[in-house]
C-alpha cells in the first residue's frame, strides 16, 4: 500500500508540475483554490477507490472458490476489509495533503510566465 501511494504521489506531483500554466489561469480567473484542491482528492480518490473495490472482490471471490474446493466455510474478515479500507483512504488525503503545497506553488502568479 505505501508503495502504491508513493506512485500515486509521484503522479500526482508530475501531474500538477505538467499543468503548472493552467492551473494558474484557473486561479488567476477566479477559480478558488480550495475548488482545485477538491479536484487534486478526486484525481487521487478515484484510481485508489476502483483499485480497492477490484482488488477486494478479486479475493473475496478466489476466498471462496478456494475454501469450496476445500469444502470449508466461508468466512468474511470483515475487520480486515475495513481494515484495508481505512488505509486506503488515509493514504488518499495523505498523498491530497502532501499535493497542496505543490498546487500552492503552480497557482501563483509565477505559474503564468512563460519559459
Amino acid at each position: 500500500m505505501l508503495v502504491g501511494a508513493a506512485s500515486l504521489l509521484v503522479v500526482a506531483l508530475e501531474q500538477v508540475r505538467e499543468r503548472r500554466r493552467p492551473l494558474a489561469v484557473m486561479a488567476a480567473s477566479g477559480v478558488p483554490r480550495g475548488t482545485l484542491a477538491r479536484s487534486l482528492l478526486w484525481q487521487n480518490a478515484l484510481p485508489l477507490a476502483i483499485s480497492t473495490v477490484v482488488s477486494l472482490a478479486t479475493g473475496i471471490g478466489l476466498g471462496v472458490l478456494i475454501m469450496r474446493v476445500f469444502g470449508s466455510a466461508v468466512a468474511y474478515d470483515w475487520a480486515g476489509i475495513g481494515l484495508i479500507t481505512g488505509v486506503v483512504v488515509g493514504l488518499t488525503f495523505a498523498v491530497t495533503a502532501l499535493t497542496l503545497p505543490s498546487l500552492r506553488r503552480a497557482t501563483g502568479a509565477l505559474g503564468l510566465r512563460t519559459e
